[in-house]
């Protein structure tokens, strides 16, 4: 699914008008805007933004990036002209520029509440403090610190809290963000991000010393591309890197407290929040990825492409701001060009209904919402807020329906978890009453039994019926629970059991199977049933089974083995009722229980599986004749026999195709040529 994804991010179909590069409101053409559904797949929806305006007679030269101060003027760090130019797009003129001699590549600018602008220059290894009138105050260079001494210093990325303490992403810095105080003295790594080792460098860590350690590949952690800090305090960070969190929302302690895996690269090269926390990220893909201020996806829009000259198209996006009337501000460093975009009905719809729920009118949010449902009916963002809405005013069950339309199991897992607190509570006198007039009623039963004998009758008809032969054969199953090795040595002797008991039970097994991977409750049915391959299911299903049971007849035949084919499919049939049970008990019970119970299911699912492996290594040992350690050996054997054939099935069936292929095409060139 996770390549899927990006494979279609990638495949964005733009439809295309040309766009005059004059410093005049752009054409209305641009890329569409893209949401999440409920399955994680990304689907077209209303337009968000709308292009507002291109500039290009700015006379820049490679800009990197852009910040936009309280009075909505534009920083930007004219990279290639060595200057930072400041911007007025009210007026559209050229306020004025702000140099030094010392400019190398002015690449990362920040404005701060005290009206104080810092410059990051990664080749002058530098960042330099201005008044935002382009006066001059200091420079820092690289600090002093014996810590960070071993440490090169060449800023790229900057940003100031309201102690004046610089956070900086420098080039070539793999332990974190780089945070100095007011008088440029090191205080350490802000934030860090955690080494992801492949299964080769974690193999190389068990079987190699230190020393050796030291001369392998890179293993240095995923390194930042931006940092950010808002108005309140609050800093972000965006990284590039696979199967991490590209965007972070720090706590004091530099930590995240939100959740933006997506199990591939956003690849986020900026990042910008407005006044209401809504968060904005500019990706080198040329995508403009928005989120909540708590880290969920809202939609994205744009796309890369250096040939057409589209609004919405990047040749490289590098920088985004927003400023105080919500417009988006973004860079194209190649192309030296500025686009603003303006937000549509459908997003401030949504940023109003965020605040809302910010403010706790959770009321007045979910009118909100609705009114985004009215513009698109599908949208899982408004479903799950609604369903956090009605979740904050404790409307408990109504929001789980909501919860279920946005496909969010965790937030449905506690508002089933109330809504079952409060079931029980209203529930309890009754269920306490139904256990005391059950246990009462046994022992009734059971003490007038013993007197009148009135149920011996029907207990001998049951005894009757469980005496049919093919009834009794699939009863059977329960003696291996007691008795294991005595009742595997009765099926090797024919005496109990059979081939038609043996299939009964592994029709239950492969519907007790087909149950549990299509119908668990919401919380744990990961996959729904329409869009799982149920015929490739069911194959490899028997097909894994089968083989089982013939892969290690043909090894028991080499390595003096008792047991036929038909004593090892019956002994393996046999063993299964553990699992059959676990199986139909944790579906059932999955309706029933929230995440915090997932232990309980988790251990009676292992129980149930442990089990029957149990069973089916004393059937292999017992059928067999074998030792433990035989009964070991065969069972490692079967499965590299079972690895090997699936490889040999593999290459025959590709190079079969292959072979198809080809007398395909020669069939189609002999006619060609006889038939012109």
């Amino acid at each position: 699914m996770k390549k899927q994804l990006i494979l279609f991010l990638s495949l964005l179909i733009i439809a295309i008008n040309t766009l005059a590069f004059t410093e005049v409101d752009a054409s209305s053409t641009t890329t569409y805007t893209y949401a999440i559904d409920r399955k994680g797949f990304f689907v077209v929806t209303q337009d968000a933004y709308l292009p507002h305006r291109t500039i290009l007679d700015l006379d820049l030269d490679s800009p990197e990036d852009v910040f936009i101060d309280e009075f909505d003027n534009l920083f930007i760090a004219d990279t290639g002209n060595r200057r930072i130019v400041v911007y007025d797009p009210s007026v559209d003129e050229i306020l004025y520029e702000i140099t030094h001699p010392d400019f190398s590549s002015p690449r990362g600018v920040f404005v701060t509440e005290d009206n104080e602008l810092y410059v990051a220059d990664s080749s002058a290894e530098a960042v330099f403090k201005f008044n935002v009138d382009g006066t001059f105050i200091e420079k820092y260079t690289k600090p002093t610190s014996a810590s960070f001494e071993a440490t090169s210093f060449s800023p790229k990325r900057i940003a100031v809290d309201n102690q004046d303490n610089m956070f900086i992403v420098a080039e070539g810095v793999f332990n974190g963000v780089i945070q100095l105080s007011d008088s440029g003295e090191f205080l350490g790594y802000f934030t860090t991000n955690k080494v992801n080792l492949t299964a080769k460098q974690l193999w190389e860590n068990l079987i190699l010393s230190d020393v050796q350690l030291e001369q392998v590949g890179d293993r240095n952690p995923v390194n930042f591309s931006n940092v950010f800090v808002d108005k309140e305090g609050i800093k972000y960070s965006t990284s590039l890197g696979n199967n991490i969190n590209n965007l972070k929302k720090h706590n004091t302690d530099g930590s995240s407290n939100i959740d933006t895996n997506f199990g591939f690269d956003l690849g986020l090269v900026d990042i910008y929040t407005d006044s209401q926390g809504i968060i904005y990220t500019a990706s080198d893909s040329g995508l403009i990825n928005i989120f909540t201020s708590d880290g969920y996806y809202i939609f994205s829009f744009g796309s890369s492409s250096d040939k057409e000259d589209v609004s919405g198209l990047y040749s490289d996006l590098t920088s985004i701001a927003v400023d105080s009337e919500g417009r988006l501000w973004t860079l194209d460093s190649d192309k030296s060009f500025i686009q603003s975009y303006t937000p549509t009905e459908y997003s401030t719809t949504i940023y109003n209904a965020l605040t809302l729920y910010k403010e706790g009118k959770y009321a007045d949010a979910v009118s909100e919402w609705e009114n985004v449902l009215m513009l698109n009916q599908l949208s899982v963002l408004a479903h799950n807020e609604i369903g956090r809405n009605l979740y904050s005013q404790g409307e408990y069950e109504e929001s789980m329906g909501h919860f279920v339309l946005s496909g969010n199991r965790g937030l449905y897992s506690q508002s089933f978890w109330e809504v079952r607190n409060v079931s029980l509570q209203n529930n309890l006198p009754f269920l306490l009453l139904s256990f005391i007039v059950i246990m009462i009623g046994y022992y009734t039963i059971k003490y007038t039994n013993k007197k009148y004998h009135y149920l011996t009758e029907p207990f001998n008809k049951v005894k009757k019926v469980g005496q049919i032969r093919i009834i009794n054969d699939v009863l059977y199953m329960f003696n291996l629970i007691k008795h294991p090795l005595d009742s595997f040595y009765y099926i090797k002797k024919k005496s109990k059991g059979s081939y038609k008991g043996a299939t009964i039970i592994f029709g239950m097994f492969f519907v007790s199977y087909l149950i549990f991977i299509t119908g668990k409750g919401f919380i744990y049915q990961y996959v729904e049933a329409a869009d799982m391959d149920l015929n490739a299911i069911v194959l490899g299903f028997f097909t894994m089974t089968l083989l089982f049971i013939y892969s290690n007849h043909l090894v028991s035949s080499i390595n003096d083995g008792e047991g036929g084919l038909g004593d090892i499919y019956k002994g393996v049939m046999y063993s299964l009722l553990p699992v059959i049970v676990a199986l139909l008990l944790v579906t059932y019970l999955s309706y029933y229980f929230t995440y915090n119970e997932v232990f309980i299911l988790s251990s009676i699912l292992n129980a149930g599986i442990g089990w029957t492996l149990l069973l089916v290594f004393l059937a292999v040992q017992e059928l067999h004749n074998y030792s433990i350690r035989n009964s070991l050996k065969s069972i490692l054997l079967t499965l590299l026999f079972m690895a090997i054939l699936m490889i040999l099935f593999a290459f025959i069936q590709i190079m079969g195709d292959q072979l198809i292929q080809f007398v395909l095409g020669l069939i189609k060139e002999v006619f060609r040529n006889v038939f012109n």
